[in-house]
């Protein structure tokens, strides 16, 4: 017969094995593995036009768009990969009117090629609307760039997030303006 106390310590090992193993599952289940749950805060942000970031002009690229003097593009990719963002552009509709849209939808990103693809939900200025945008991992910020047709107008996004922007609201990088809301603020 097998004393109670080996009976006990097998138990509790069962046990504390089922709980790590369940916890680790719980933590494993992205196919792409760890280096790609890393990149997702990375990713999540404030992205806005490049010439309103504080990054040093030696790590800009000279093909930048810039947006349109009084205009101003700001998508925000939430940590449940949701979208918001506002696209206001003076006399930037087909016509000449002022293009003054937010946005709403959902986001995915595919590692592998580095595409964006943004979801945005429809409204009464647009129909829905699926993008692909190109994302570069700069050294110290990272650039969103591609095209959408929003009011019957294309336009051009090139947008970027600092990664080291000091706290602020200037968005882009790790300051308030930043930060994704929660249900406590």
């Amino acid at each position: 017969m097998r004393h109670p106390r080996l009976r006990q310590t097998s138990l509790l090992g069962l046990v504390m094995g089922l709980v790590v193993g369940t916890s680790a599952c719980e933590f494993d289940d992205n196919p792409y593995g760890p280096a790609y749950r890393s990149l997702f805060p990375t990713i999540v942000g404030v992205y806005r036009p490049i010439e309103r970031l504080r990054i040093p002009r030696s790590s800009r690229p000279d093909d930048i768009r810039p947006v349109p003097q009084g205009g101003d593009i700001r998508l925000v990719f939430g940590s449940a990969m949701s979208l918001t963002g506002r696209i206001y552009l003076p006399n930037g509709g087909p016509r000449g009117e002022t293009i003054n849209v937010r946005l709403y939808g959902s986001w995915e990103y595919d590692r592998t090629s580095r595409r964006m693809t943004i979801h945005i939900d429809p409204s009464p200025a647009n129909p829905a609307i699926t993008e692909v945008l190109q994302l570069t991992m700069l050294d110290d910020w990272i650039r969103l760039e591609g095209m959408a047709e929003i009011g019957g107008t294309l336009v051009p996004i090139d947008l970027g997030k600092a990664l080291t922007e000091p706290e602020g609201p200037s968005g882009g990088g790790p300051g308030i303006g930043n930060r994704v809301p929660t249900g406590s603020g």
